[in-house]
C-alpha cells in the first residue's frame, strides 16, 4: 500500500451515503457493512490466465465493536454467517478507548471470533469465542500478521 492510501481516514461521502440509504428506503430494506476485509497477495508460482503470478486471498472479515458487550445486529449476523459459509472467518475487534483522539492509539484491544448466529431472535443469538486480549496494539499487530501468514 502506498503512503497516500495509508494516510486516508474514513470517508464522509461513504458515511453520508449509508445515512442517505437509511432515509430513502423502507424500514424493511435492510443493509449492512463490514468495517474491514483483510486481503493478502499470494505468489502462486505459475501465471494465471491473465498472465499474473499472484492472486488475491480474502484472509478475514473484521468488524469493530465499541466494546465486547456490543453484540452483532440482525443484518450483521446474516452477513457474518454468509462469510463463514464462504470460508472467510469473521473477527469482532474492540479497542479501548473505542474512539482514540487524533494521534493516539488504542490502549488495549480484544479479538473475538464469530462462529455462527441466529438472526431471527431479538436480539440475535450468536456463538462467539475469545481469541486474544485484552492485549496491546503490538500484540494485535502480531496476531494479524500470523493470521495473514496462515492464509498464504
Amino acid at each position: 500500500m502506498d503512503d497516500d492510501l495509508r494516510h486516508l481516514r474514513g470517508s464522509k461521502s461513504r458515511d453520508y451515503f449509508k445515512w442517505w440509504h437509511k432515509q430513502k428506503l423502507r424500514g424493511c430494506d435492510y443493509a449492512s457493512d463490514l468495517d474491514l476485509i483483510l486481503v493478502e497477495k499470494v505468489f502462486t508460482g505459475t501465471k494465471d490466465r491473465d498472465g499474473y503470478w499472484h492472486r488475491g486471498v480474502i484472509v478475514a472479515a473484521i468488524d469493530f465493536k465499541s466494546d465486547d458487550a456490543e453484540e452483532p445486529t440482525f443484518t450483521e449476523v446474516i452477513v457474518y454467517n454468509w462469510c463463514v459459509d464462504s470460508g472467510v472467518p469473521v473477527y469482532l475487534i474492540s479497542g479501548t478507548p473505542s474512539l482514540p483522539d487524533e494521534g493516539k492509539e488504542y490502549d488495549t484491544m480484544l479479538v473475538r471470533r464469530f462462529i455462527r448466529g441466529l438472526p431471527w431472535p431479538r436480539p440475535p443469538t450468536c456463538e462467539i469465542e475469545h481469541v486474544l486480549g485484552p492485549c496491546s496494539v503490538d500484540e494485535y499487530v502480531a496476531w494479524e500478521k500470523k493470521l495473514r501468514s496462515a492464509a498464504k
